[in-house]
């Protein structure tokens, strides 16, 4: 449900609107109401609004003023102008701020309700992709936390990974879909672990492993009980191996905060601080322990990550990119292309699948 305010200082105005739109059937739960521009900044301060109606010709401070105030505070906040003026000047400084669009006065209620519409539907749309960016990037981090937890045979940490995990998939509308998916990245994952570290396979069939998984994923407790399984096995075999296989905390506690800051610039200074380390001498140990370097690890773990959502998620491949920290998208394509040898628009042409 949305809220907007409604700015004019002609009472009468605001009341008309007020009363003249069908705000149910527009998803609008609370409609506030300004009659000047300080009266209004005290409402965007302490009130959460998500569009705003304004007239652009007001005493003391017009609408264009108060929209760049609101634009500085709540860079989110859709704005839709009323206005007496034809004048292209004032319709090219509303763009420039932001506005969503702009009406004539007086208002057609009708017109109005269509304007309003269309700028609620982009804002569910933009929210949607939101939410779907977080969410597999909740995942894609889980992900990378049972491939810490396998291998490096850390069970410390195991009953609150299955935890997140769970917690994930109840999130997600096709749980059934949804275990089978993580099912499948989880096992995955142990065998990958196994196979790098030398270890044989034949220890995961004595979970009885099928690649469907349908079984294991009939419900939720089936499926925590093999998470469970799954860690004593992998991780007791890597236990008996430890003297051959030994975490480096540090390029490990590295990696994770890598992972969890793809979506901003990260400098070698900002991560030499986070782990006390002069930046010569991590970016030497780092190759050492992982055999690329760190721009090339960066690298690697936004194309990732940019394939997963490409790949699983509708979002428009220009707002991947924006996500991941690439300001120029033909540079983020190249990128992409060098990784994967397909450009992002073949890539989803060819493996899109509809998210769960």
């Amino acid at each position: 449900m949305f809220s907007v305010l409604v700015v004019d200082d002609e009472i009468y105005a605001v009341k008309g609107i007020v009363d003249g739109i069908d705000w149910e059937k527009l998803g609008v739960a609370e409609v506030f109401e300004a009659y000047h521009a300080r009266e209004a900044k005290a409402i965007l301060e302490s009130k959460p609004v998500d569009l705003i109606i304004c007239d652009i010709n007001m005493p003391e401070e017009n609408g264009l003023q108060l929209l760049e105030w609101a634009k500085e505070q709540f860079p989110e906040l859709e704005a839709v102008f009323l206005t007496c003026h034809t004048d292209f000047n004032y319709v090219r400084k509303a763009l420039q701020l932001g506005s969503c669009d702009y009406l004539l006065k007086p208002v057609i209620y009708e017109e109005m309700e269509e304007v309003l519409r269309k700028n609620f539907d982009r804002l569910i749309k933009e929210r949607t992709n939101q939410e779907s960016m977080e969410s597999f990037k909740r995942f894609y981090n889980i992900e990378e936390q049972w491939k810490s937890l396998l291998g490096n045979a850390g069970t410390e940490e195991a009953g609150d990974l299955i935890d997140q995990t769970m917690d994930w998939i109840s999130c997600r509308k096709d749980n059934k879909g949804t275990l089978i998916k993580v099912y499948q990245s989880i096992l995955q994952t142990a065998v990958f672990v196994q196979k790098k570290k030398g270890m044989p396979l034949d220890n995961l069939s004595s979970l009885e492993l099928s690649m469907d998984g349908h079984e294991i994923t009939c419900s939720d407790e089936q499926f925590k009980q093999w998470m469970e399984n799954i860690i004593k096995v992998v991780c007791t075999n890597a236990g008996n191996n430890e003297n051959r296989y030994q975490k480096n905390s540090i390029v490990h506690e590295l990696q994770r905060y890598i992972q969890q800051n793809l979506n901003r610039k990260l400098t070698r200074e900002e991560l030499s601080e986070y782990v006390h380390l002069n930046e010569s001498y991590l970016s030497r140990l780092f190759h050492k322990e992982t055999g690329m370097s760190l721009s090339d690890y960066i690298l690697q773990e936004r194309m990732k990550l940019a394939k997963v959502l490409i790949s699983e998620s509708d979002m428009p491949i220009y707002g991947i990119a924006n996500q991941l920290c690439y300001d120029n998208f033909s540079y983020f394509a190249k990128m992409f292309k060098k990784v994967y040898n397909l450009t992002p628009q073949e890539y989803r042409k060819k493996y899109f699948s509809q998210p769960v």
